[in-house]
């Protein structure tokens, strides 16, 4: 799926739910408690590690959800804002090379 056709998907599903016109501080809110959800089935693992313990597998498909719910926020957030997050990267990656030349 393209990334137009996503954004197609989910403008269609936030008039459905009646979810437009959100606020970009709250849907930055919404990133963030995201990713600490992200980061919470992380949490402990290196106390149990250094206990001498094995951590347990993650569950891909629970991560990929919370990677999901960041990344359709992002989207939101980007679109109420107004922002071509495609170009705004690339211009960001430029400044990156820019700042550390020894990348090529």
């Amino acid at each position: 799926m393209s990334l137009d056709l996503l954004l197609k998907e989910i403008a269609i599903l936030d008039e459905q739910k009646h979810w437009q016109k959100q606020a970009p501080e709250d849907l930055a809110k919404s990133i963030v408690i995201e990713a600490a959800e992200l980061l919470e089935h992380f949490q402990w693992d290196q106390t149990i590690i250094n206990r001498g313990h094995r951590i347990s597998l993650k569950d891909k498909k629970e991560l990929g959800f919370e990677a999901a719910d960041i990344f359709v926020y992002l989207l939101k957030f980007c679109r109420e804002l107004d922002i071509d997050l495609i170009e705004i990267t690339r211009e960001k990656l430029k400044v990156v090379k820019e700042k550390y030349p020894d990348i090529k």
